[in-house]
């Protein structure tokens, strides 16, 4: 196939530092919104005069959107240009928002939260190509390294936006203030961003492809969703995980055999990007199934408020953010080995060491595990994702980045699962009622020692997902980070 340049216009010396500025704000938007909403229920409930379900699904719409479109658009943004999908997306994203934010009822808020979930993934599926292809490869660890701050900063900013937003304005402010950002970020990227992806002509869609693969990971986040709720047996959970399952096979014999696959298998030839995928989804299982497990230990053993906990874990997510850009300028200069597997490790000792302690622990020892695992953290991401990016052509970047993000969301979703799992083991359904319902387990001797002991396997499933994480990234190539020819993936 043919290959031909999207836009011809000459890119100026500075505008690896355009397109990060750009690609970061829609980074921003993005995951603030994914945690700003969190807050919200009880006033969604009172003004629209809505149910339980339809609260909940006001939350979770916009990750479940976010999730199944990844790959898709990711395959869009390779065949028709990342520029024109990134800018697409803030328009949908805008649109979604002020939906969302005019909702006359539950299920219209449902559906700006969807569309607002379109705009998202378009925008984040096409965000780190584009720092890709505008960076050189010896300072691409670097951008991407700078750009990790966003999306630390959104996921704990967003739930103090939120907890600021909604007492004072209402939840309805928390959409109404994507407007001007929204209209501001189309015009700014439309004027500023250039193609730079060499796009090949005459590429075909793969709509069985994309129908099996939305099809398969709607139903594994439904049961994600259903096995909190209405428990793991129930038929709902134990029927959309096994449809979710079933569709797997089908999906990767559709794109063995497809001329244009939406996923080219072919990609995990490549020693980097397949052991840096397995590495994303086994350290993901880790890094977000803590804050969520650390909510319920902080709030239901040491009685702290959620402005309390949220304080605590902090430094967590503060460290993972500030370590980006060093551990991007690590990568540019000794290569992703060496800080993947060093904050893997890091991650994997502290966690293990958390899970041998008496608890409740001292607030200093679990202040110094938290910040040690978010260092940890920061070291591994950016070189990680540089090395995913780096191993494949740049006409594949898009799907790349995209089936990274797919497998940390998918990590998110499942450690999740298993957290609740693991805690209603343990706990008396009394004490695990309380537990839910943000109570202080703490005057209860035999609660107290029902969930140190299922916090501790938490902690210790964490550190052995950490530590598999560390030996996949053991096993990536070393070297530099320039992209990989055609060749390298080719049939």
């Amino acid at each position: 196939m043919v290959a031909r340049r999207q836009e011809l216009t000459p890119v100026q010396p500075g505008y690896k530092w355009t397109a990060l500025s750009v690609t970061t704000l829609g980074a921003l938007m993005v995951v603030i919104e994914s945690s700003i909403v969190v807050l919200a229920p009880p006033s969604i409930l009172r003004d629209l005069n809505a149910d339980l379900t339809i609260a909940t699904w006001a939350v979770n719409a916009y990750g479940l959107t976010l999730t199944i479109f990844l790959l898709p658009f990711g395959r869009l943004g390779d065949m028709y240009g990342r520029k024109r999908l990134y800018n697409t997306g803030f328009i949908v994203f805008t649109i979604g928002s002020g939906l969302a934010a005019f909702s006359p009822n539950g299920m219209s808020l449902i559906a700006g939260r969807l569309i607002q979930g379109l705009g998202g993934t378009l925008i984040i599926s096409n965000s780190q190509p584009i720092i890709a292809d505008a960076f050189p490869p010896q300072e691409r660890g670097r951008g991407i390294g700078i750009q990790s701050v966003a999306f630390s900063v959104g996921s704990v900013g967003g739930f103090t936006v939120g907890g600021l937003m909604i007492p004072m304005a209402g939840w309805r402010s928390i959409f109404l203030i994507n407007l001007p950002v929204g209209i501001f970020a189309t015009y700014w990227a439309s004027r500023r961003l250039r193609e730079l992806a060499e796009i090949r002509s005459n590429q075909k869609h793969d709509l069985l492809g994309v129908l099996l693969l939305a099809s398969s990971l709607t139903s594994l986040l439904l049961a994600g969703t259903f096995g909190p709720t209405l428990g793991w047996t129930s038929s709902p959970a134990l029927i959309s995980a096994l449809l979710g399952l079933f569709m797997i096979p089908f999906f990767v014999l559709v794109e063995t055999r497809a001329k244009e696959p939406l996923l080219a298998l072919k990609l995990f030839r490549h020693r980097s990007f397949a052991v840096g995928n397995a590495a994303t989804f086994l350290s993901s299982l880790a890094f977000t199934g803590l804050p969520f497990a650390m909510t319920f230990y902080l709030q239901g053993i040491e009685a702290l408020t959620p402005e309390s906990s949220a304080l605590v874990l902090a430094p967590f997510i503060g460290c993972a953010a500030i370590l980006g850009p060093l551990s991007g300028y690590i990568c540019d200069r000794w290569g992703s080995r060496i800080p993947t597997v060093g904050g893997l490790l890091l991650m994997s000792l502290c966690l293990y060491v958390f899970s041998l302690l008496h608890l409740p622990a001292t607030p200093a020892i679990t202040s110094l595990l938290l910040v040690l695992i978010g260092i940890g953290a920061g070291l591994f991401f950016a070189p990680n994702n540089s090395s995913i990016l780096g191993a494949v052509p740049a006409d594949y970047r898009g799907v790349a980045a995209a089936t990274r993000a797919t497998l940390f969301n998918l990590g998110r979703v499942a450690t999740i699962a298993l957290v609740s799992l693991i805690i209603s083991q343990y706990l008396s359904p009394p004490a695990l009622t309380a537990l839910l319902n943000g109570k202080n387990l703490s005057g209860d001797t035999l609660a107290t020692t029902q969930f140190a002991a299922a916090f501790r396997r938490v902690l210790l499933i964490f550190g052995s997902f950490s530590l598999l994480a560390a030996i996949a990234s053991s096993l990536r190539s070393s070297g530099s980070n320039a992209p990989q020819s055609p060749d390298n993936v080719s049939e």
